[in-house]
């Protein structure tokens, strides 16, 4: 999740490293901590309320369940650079970093599950209220695995015995790296087109109150992630171009600095949702009340937030 240069150098342990890369490094702590805290909180949100459990609020929260699991890959990088182990073999960091990479992957692919759940309540709002959610949900999680399946098999048909930082994207070695990069940027693209879709069926059709409101919480979360993609691919070509052979100092930065903008985008879907949508947002004051040992009281009337079509 740090990044998407893998690091293959064999190199004396004993080298200095830039003081600014250790303080990246405890910003990707603060970084796991807050999204997967944050995170778990979206997902809570839907077993809590049942306002909360309609078909695209389910798929929010198993989207947030993955990044968690996205943001665990973290703790290795953390603890190589505490215990001042940096390497490790590709064979066993594949195997530590494997339901992270479960995590990343399916995080990309949900993006574009929950833009196509809103383009069929958009379309066919007839259907969507009679549909099977059950069905559904395992329509759309099959599709999610397929692409992750695809992504393993992509690791360990290029995968080969070096000396790496462990990280998420550090497994992705040889033609892998591309093999991943292009499927990931394709999804950010396709959710792109179908939400501009879902945004011109909103406007022509005059829809008005949850469906105006979600479409502005997700369009928010969709923009926070895919800028966190778009820069993230930036600065790895950007780097790539025009750093050519940098030593090994230079090459744990640049790998850190690449995975700053994904990860930031990891971390903001909390905040989003509070802002934008008042169901999670007494989810939210609710679970906080409980940390808190505050009493809780609801407030208001109607929801504004549904998310049947």
């Amino acid at each position: 999740p740090a990044g998407s240069l893998p690091l293959t150098r064999t190199v004396n342990m004993d080298v200095d490293l830039y003081p600014i890369t250790y303080g990246i490094v405890a910003f990707y702590g603060a970084i796991m901590l807050i999204g997967i805290f944050t995170n778990a909180a979206v997902a809570f949100a839907s077993y809590q309320d049942k306002k909360l459990r309609n078909t695209c609020n389910i798929l929010i929260a198993l989207a947030s369940l993955v990044d968690c699991l996205h943001l665990t890959g973290h703790i290795v990088l953390i603890y190589s650079f505490a215990s001042g182990n940096l390497l490790t073999n590709s064979y066993t960091c594949v195997w530590i970093e494997f339901l992270p990479m479960i995590g990343q992957n399916s995080g990309c692919v949900f993006i574009v599950v929950i833009a196509i759940d809103r383009l069929l309540a958009c379309l066919f709002p007839i259907w969507y209220r009679r549909k099977k959610t059950i069905l559904y949900i395992f329509c759309h999680l099959s599709g999610v695995s397929l692409y992750v399946s695809y992504h393993f098999f992509n690791i360990f048909s290029n995968i080969y015995p070096v000396d790496l930082i462990c990280m998420v994207p550090s497994n992705y070695l040889g033609e892998a790296k591309l093999n991943w990069w292009f499927p990931s940027l394709g999804c950010s693209l396709l959710s792109v087109i179908v939400y501009t879709i879902v945004a011109i069926r909103i406007k022509t059709a005059n829809l008005q109150g949850s469906q105006i409101r979600m479409f502005k919480s997700l369009g928010v979360i969709f923009a926070s992630v895919i800028c966190g993609n778009v820069g993230t691919f930036t600065l790895a070509n950007v780097f790539n171009k025009y750093f050519k052979g940098p030593d090994f100092k230079m090459e744990v930065l640049m790998d850190l600095i690449i995975g700053i903008p994904v990860n930031l985008s990891l971390a903001t879907n909390y905040l989003v949702y509070y802002a934008t949508s008042s169901e999670y947002r007494r989810g939210f004051k609710r679970q906080i009340s409980v940390l808190t040992g505050k009493s809780w009281r609801k407030r208001g009337t109607a929801s504004v937030s549904s998310l049947n079509a």
